[in-house]
């Protein structure tokens, strides 16, 4: 696994910021499931309970349309194999000799 400080993986703007958009778009997508799944079978009658499930819903939603943009940028930028060989370049090409 590589770590953002890690020789072997050339530096990429996008990589930890899509990242992160990914977990907020997981993260938001389970707290508006529990809390639709809350309201179905609680059905809990407090007048803040809707604003809140629809808030977690909308914050999916934005989050992914965000993640979606970064996530076309990453892809967009150039990819490892135009920075050089890397040491799993190099590891892949000995198991490959190898056999």
């Amino acid at each position: 696994m590589y770590t953002d400080d890690s020789p072997a993986r050339p530096v990429r703007r996008y990589d930890l910021v899509a990242r992160s958009a990914g977990r907020l778009v997981c993260w938001a997508l389970a707290a508006a499931i529990a809390l639709s799944a809350i309201e179905a079978f609680v059905q809990p009658r407090a007048g803040w309970w809707v604003p809140v499930r629809l808030v977690a819903w909308t914050l999916f939603v934005l989050s992914l349309l965000c993640w979606m943009v970064l996530r076309t940028l990453e892809k967009a930028e150039p990819s490892h194999a135009e920075h050089g060989p890397t040491c799993h370049d190099q590891a892949a090409r000995d198991f490959e000799r190898a056999s």
